[in-house]
Order: structure tokens, then sequence, then C-alpha cells
């Protein structure tokens, strides 16, 4: 069963319909799970009815830390994963889209198949720097990399370049995309030391 997640604020609502509207014009009845960043309950009611939306409120064991807008992400995958693994909702693969993202085409057996295999099909656009480049030095120890294998890693000519996340397939029930992945990214999302080593956060 294949349903799509996505998160909506006030702030992009626009953005929201409009990959709404690209959700429901290859797939007319899926059922959509919005995570409510902050929306009034006229946006809401505007968002339903394009039909089978349902809002949800991240569920956290820790408090959310607020950091340049992003820092959602990581606590609100783990979440959904959570939910599907409860059978809180019935989903078997989940379609992740950003606000201004648009599906183009209906995913093929390919698709399905690979996200089988891998736990994670994402985006193919890539930032043209590696990872090495954006991530801080102090953020290294929470994910268990080793920083100085990265530097190897990029003379012997393995960019390792960013992936965008912004439209993503996600077997829930694969354990490690949640365990290598999703748990530890939403860790570091509720961690304002990870967030930003050596800054004081307000």
């Amino acid at each position: 069963l294949l349903c799509f997640m996505t998160a909506a604020s006030s702030s992009h609502f626009r953005e929201s319909l409009a990959h709404m509207e690209s959700i429901r014009k290859f797939y007319p009845c899926r059922p959509v799970y919005v995570y409510d960043l902050g929306i009034t309950e006229s946006e809401q009611s505007v968002m339903k009815r394009y039909g089978n939306v349902h809002f949800l409120q991240l569920q956290m064991s820790r408090p959310f830390v607020e950091f340049n807008g992003k820092a959602f992400k990581g606590p609100m995958f783990v979440d959904m994963i959570n939910r599907v693994r409860t059978r809180q909702l019935q989903c078997n693969v989940v379609s992740y889209g950003d606000a201004h993202t648009m599906l183009i085409s209906k995913y093929d057996h390919r698709a399905f198949a690979e996200v089988r295999r891998l736990g994670l099909v994402a985006d193919r656009a890539v930032q043209n720097w590696p990872q090495l480049a954006m991530t801080h030095p102090g953020m290294f120890p929470y994910f268990g990399v080793d920083r100085e294998n990265e530097f190897k890693q990029l003379r012997r000519h393995n960019e390792m370049l960013q992936v965008q996340s912004g439209l993503m397939l996600i077997d829930p029930r694969n354990r490690t995309t949640l365990d290598k992945l999703f748990t530890p990214w939403s860790d570091c999302c509720l961690d304002a030391n990870c967030l930003s080593p050596g800054k004081k956060l307000l």
C-alpha cells in the first residue's frame, strides 16, 4: 500500500497546495498524511478538499530544537516510521515530498522494486559539493563516522555527494535505514550541540 507524507506551514502553504495537486493528479485516492508545522484551521479545511488528507502532530520523546527551520525532518521521518511499524497507519511504502516538490508521473514497478531492495530511493538531484565540505567536524561523532576515512574516500575520487531529500520513497519496515539513517538524523535534530557544534543556541 502506497501512502504520501509531507509537512505544511502557513509560510509555505501555496507550495503545499501545488504539491498536493501533483499527488492527486496521479493518485486521486491514496492517503496523504500531513505534519502540521503551523497552519490555520481554514488552511487545513482547504487541504482536506483534496480528499483522504489526514493531519498529524509530531510525537517526540525530547523537546524539539528549532534551527534554520529544517530540524523537523529527522523526527518527522522517525515518527512516521514508528506509526507504520505499530500499525497506526497502513502503508507498505511511503512517498515523502517537500512542499515545493512536484510529482511529474506515477511511480512505476522499478521504483517499488528498488525501495524494497534498498529501503530508500531519493530524488537524484545532487549537490555539486561533497558532504565533507558541508559537515561541521563536531557532527561526525554523533553519526559514528570516521572523518579521516572520509578524506581518504575523497582522495580515491569517491565524492559522496549530498543528495536532495526533497522527494523520496521509503520502506518503513527496513530496519537498516531506520537504525543507520533516520534515528541518528532524528537524534541530531533534537540535540543543539549536534545541530551546531560549539555554538550556544538560544
